[in-house]
C-alpha cells in the first residue's frame, strides 16, 4: 500500500463515525523526595506496626466470619427454612447465586456512537448523567507481604 493510498483510506476512515480517530497523549509521573523529621518518623513507624499488627488479626478475623457465613448458609439450605428467617436475635438472609447489574460506561458509549451519536455527544451525555460522590479523605497503606493495600478510616 502506497502512502498516497494509505492516506485516502485513513482520511476515509476518519470520517466514519464508527471508528474514532485515536488521541494521543503522554503520562509523566514527578517524585519528590521528601525529608521525615526523626520524631515523625518515630510515631509513623509505631502507628505503622499497630496497622499492621491490626491488618493481620482483621484477616484472620475475616476468614473466619467466612467459614461462618458459609455454614450458616449450607445449614440454612439443608433446613430449608426459606431465604429469611430469624434466630434468638440473629437476622439471617440467604443470598443464593444470583448476578448484578452494572452500567458499562465504555459499552454505552459505542451503543450510543452506533446510534448514530458523535463521540463528542454521547460523551457528553455520559457525563451528565454521572453523578458524584465525595469520598472520605483516607489513607492508603501496604503492609509488607499483604496483596491488598487499602483501609479507610
Amino acid at each position: 500500500m502506497t502512502l498516497d493510498t494509505y492516506t485516502r483510506y485513513a482520511h476515509l476512515l476518519v470520517a466514519d463515525r464508527r471508528y474514532p480517530v485515536p488521541k494521543a497523549s503522554v503520562t509523566t509521573t514527578v517524585t519528590e523526595e521528601v525529608t521525615i523529621k526523626p520524631s515523625i518518623a518515630a510515631k509513623l513507624r509505631t502507628d505503622l506496626g499497630i496497622y499492621k499488627s491490626l491488618k493481620h488479626q482483621a484477616k484472620a478475623i475475616d476468614r473466619q466470619l467466612d467459614v461462618s457465613r458459609e455454614n450458616v448458609l449450607q445449614l440454612g439450605i439443608s433446613a430449608d427454612v426459606g431465604e429469611k428467617f430469624e434466630l434468638d436475635g440473629f437476622k439471617v438472609a440467604l443470598v443464593l447465586d444470583s448476578t448484578k447489574k452494572a452500567l458499562d460506561k465504555v459499552k454505552l458509549l459505542k451503543l450510543m456512537v452506533a446510534a448514530g451519536l458523535s463521540v463528542k455527544k454521547a460523551t457528553e451525555v455520559i457525563e451528565k448523567a454521572t453523578t458524584e460522590t465525595p469520598v472520605k479523605a483516607h489513607a492508603r497503606i501496604s503492609v509488607p507481604g499483604a496483596e491488598d493495600a487499602e483501609i479507610r478510616g
